[in-house]
This record gives structure tokens, sequence and C-alpha cells, in this order.
């Protein structure tokens, strides 16, 4: 294009220096130019749209539904009937459905989870739960163990604001330790998970 510019000021030189100017020459030289300087901006858009298709978009990391197949309630301590599991399942799955919050129950057997290491044990829990769900900040993990005497809920991020530390405590004092210091394990966690159910409810805002 510079080379045109210079050719153009050279036979316009030329022509003014002798007297005599070229209206064909001028305007070849003109047409030249213009067309020079559309190619090159076809050239810049192309190479934009070009970067612009290449461009990657990534999109948020989104929850997964538990799938199908997976259980909710894990009875290893066997403290409930098959009929008061599939209850307690029910349960779990319809709020998680309503409420997009998966719930998984365990009750604890094996014999190298100890009251020193009961708490932690819950939190690995959770960790793997939450994996199922695509690393998700809303799920609950509860934890309970008949033997050693224990009660422990833990959950992401998402579901600290709607349920706060002294409301889960609450819960476990008032409605799961009442039942089971009775043998009532299926009663206990029937009232203790309906509980928090309702608690993350009420602490919903729209």
């Amino acid at each position: 294009m510079t080379a045109l510019f210079q050719q153009f000021r050279t036979i316009r030189h030329t022509s003014l220096k002798s007297g005599i100017l070229s209206n064909k020459w001028y305007l070849l030289a003109s047409l030249l130019i213009c067309l020079s300087a559309c190619n090159s901006s076809g050239k810049v858009n192309s190479t934009a749209a070009k970067r612009k298709a290449e461009t990657k978009v990534i999109l948020p990391t989104q929850q997964v539904a538990t799938p199908a197949g997976i259980n909710y309630v894990y009875d290893y301590e066997n403290i409930f009937t098959p009929g008061e599991e599939k209850k307690l399942d029910s349960l779990a799955r319809v709020f998680e459905k309503s409420n997009l919050i998966p719930i998984r129950i365990t009750t604890v057997s094996d014999p190298a989870i100890t009251a020193e290491n009961f708490d932690q044990s819950n939190k690995m829990v959770l960790d793997e739960w939450s994996g199922i769900h695509g690393k998700s900040d809303r799920c609950m993990s509860v934890s309970i163990s008949k033997q050693l005497r224990r009660i422990r809920i833990d959950h992401g991020p998402f579901v600290s604001r709607l349920l706060s530390d002294d409301e889960a405590k609450t819960i476990v004092e008032d409605q799961f330790k009442p039942s089971f210091k009775q043998e009532q394990f299926f009663q206990g966690s029937w009232n203790g998970l309906n509980a928090l159910m309702d608690t993350i409810r009420k602490n919903i805002k729209f």
C-alpha cells in the first residue's frame, strides 16, 4: 500500500511538472489505493472473526442430581428395618427434588471409626457425597453410631447459610437424642431429619 502511495505521488509530481494533469492516471491510482485499503480491512475483519470463533466459553460447574441407583441411606449398623430405611430414603429423595439439597444418612459400624475420629469420618463421607454431585456445596451428611452414641451433621458452604451450627446442635439435642435414648432409632432419625429440612425451608429467602 505504501508503494502505491509513492507511485501515485511520483505520477502526480511528474504530471504537474510537465503542466499536464492526466485524469486517467489520477483516477487509476485512486482506484488502486481504495482496493488495497478494502483488502486490508477485510483481512483484519477476517482475523478478528477467526479469533472470536477460537475463543473457548467455560460454563460454570452445575450441581449433579443424585444418580439413579444411588441410595440416600446407608445402614451399616442395621438399626433400621428395610421398611424404615425405605421411608428415610424417600424423605431425603423428595427433599432434594424440591430444595436441591441432597442429604446422606449413614449408620457407622466400622471398628476403625472411634469416638476420636468419628467427626472426621463424617467429613470424609461429606466429601465423597459432594463428589457424586459434581463437587456441590449443597450436600449434607448425617452420621449416626448406636455403639459410640454419637451423631454428627456436616454440610457444604451453601447449606451453612440456611442452617447454623446452633440450629443443628439444637435439633440433635431436641429431636434425635430423646428417641435414641429409648432405642427408637428410626423415630429419632425421622424427627431429626424433618426438623433439619423444616429449618432449611424456613431460612430460604426468596
